[in-house]
């Protein structure tokens, strides 16, 4: 059997024992840094609008042709209205509406454009099951005053997009229950965890460094002359 697979839970023991300090100080540091990185970051609102559905309305025989305009190409007909209605809402037509609206983008700069879509597509949230008569939207932002307004012209482009595509003859398409308000409180940071994940993912990569560190180093005594495995034994035993 090679020496070094010989090595029990005594010898691992010893090697953390011998680097303990230095794991400490780089798991410290990393929660240090990780944890002012996030206290710097700028705080964002998310404002919520609720809409009161309509009953529900089948599709038409175009809605494979309005789903690859909208930029969902599985949507297909047949589906309830509040199916229909989400897809619209997180489609890329909705996104790039949002920021022409709000000139969140320069469109004539394509790099700049296609990152403002794919940034407003992540901060529209809708609920996880859609099977209610009431839809919520939520948008979030750096401004509460603009997360209100993207949510409350999610709502009222539903039907400047259902005029434009006609999807259905329901006009209009939802009804403004609540309307969205300015959020006085921003979002939780969640600082603590990320400072606490990042510690321990630091920790884990450096027991597992200063590990393998110890393997090269035995390794390297191994093909040095004059070492016996009774030494070696003797030496991966005794690490302090």
């Amino acid at each position: 059997m090679d020496t070094y697979s010989t090595a029990s839970i005594l010898y691992y023991f010893n090697v953390l024992k011998k680097y303990w300090r230095f794991i400490a100080v780089v798991v410290i540091i990393a929660t240090v840094i990780s944890g002012l990185k996030g206290m710097r970051t700028p705080r964002s609102y998310t404002a919520e609008v609720v809409l009161l559905l309509p009953a529900s309305e089948g599709g038409n025989s175009t809605s494979s042709s309005i789903g690859r305009f909208l930029g969902i190409p599985n949507l297909s007909g047949g589906g309830s209205s509040t199916s229909l209605l989400g897809a619209i809402i997180k489609s890329r037509k909705m996104a790039e509406d949002i920021v022409e609206h709000f000139n969140l983008a320069d469109k004539t700069k394509p790099g700049a454009w296609e990152s403002a879509i794919r940034g407003t597509k992540g901060k529209i949230f809708l609920p996880p099951s859609l099977n209610t008569v009431t839809l919520s939207i939520k948008a979030s932002d750096r401004d509460p005053k603009r997360a209100a307004q993207i949510a409350n012209f999610c709502a009222e482009n539903l039907d400047n997009i259902n005029e434009e595509l006609q999807i259905t003859t329901q006009k209009p398409m939802v009804k403004i229950l609540d309307e969205a308000t300015p959020p006085l409180a921003p979002n939780p940071r969640g600082v603590k965890k990320r400072a606490l994940t990042s510690g321990l993912f630091a920790g884990l990569m450096c027991i597992l460094g200063v590990f393998f560190l110890e393997y090269i180093a035995y390794l390297k005594r191994k093909k040095e002359p004059n070492v016996t495995s009774e030494l070696l034994e003797e030496e991966l035993s005794n690490i302090t």
